[in-house]
């Protein structure tokens, strides 16, 4: 039986990890309705002192739907986790948005992995105890990313703590 996704969630900016094009949000509240395969989405943002708000409404057969003349979306079930996948598509670019939907602590706590290809933007992040990456990035880029996480852990691990505290984070040496 897949997960319900139904309830309200709210932005913890302390222990969230937030993409670089995210990092001036504030606060935020989301309200997820689910009952499969209907999935509506209520999202309200404040970000620079301004609030912003985002909804959709979607099945999660995985058919794409034009959103927009240039837009194609998508809802999709990967084991227990829905991924929603938005493309907008212009004469000499292509954007696609992921987003990753799962449940921890026995449902009450929401973890929304965003993952943006195209659009001149890679950007990957790096889950440093178990160097899990999620996102997309250069090959060869990747490969030196990877190795540097993997010779500097204990430090990534004690400034992630110290950022986690709100502490200053300690200098890491650049890959030689």
């Amino acid at each position: 039986m897949k997960p319900d996704f139904s309830g309200e969630y709210v932005l913890n900016r302390q222990t969230s990890t937030l993409s670089s094009g995210a990092a001036t949000i504030q606060s935020g509240v989301v309200r997820i309705e689910h009952a499969d395969p209907m999935f509506c989405y209520q999202a309200r943002f404040v970000a620079d002192g301004k609030a912003f708000e985002y909804l959709f409404e979607r099945l999660s057969d995985g058919r794409e739907i034009a959103a927009t003349q240039d837009e194609v979306s998508s809802l999709r079930w990967e084991g227990d986790a829905l991924v929603a996948t938005d493309c907008t598509k212009t004469l000499d670019s292509e954007l696609t948005i992921c987003w990753r939907y799962e449940l921890h602590d026995g449902g009450r706590r929401l973890r929304a992995i965003e993952q943006v290809r195209g659009g001149a933007r890679d950007e990957i992040s790096v889950e440093i105890e178990t160097t899990t990456i999620h996102g997309n990035f250069p090959a060869r880029a990747l490969k030196l990313v990877l190795e540097w996480t993997n010779l500097h852990k204990p430090e990534l691990l004690e400034n992630w703590q110290l950022a986690r505290l709100g502490q200053p984070l300690k200098r890491i040496a650049p890959l030689e």
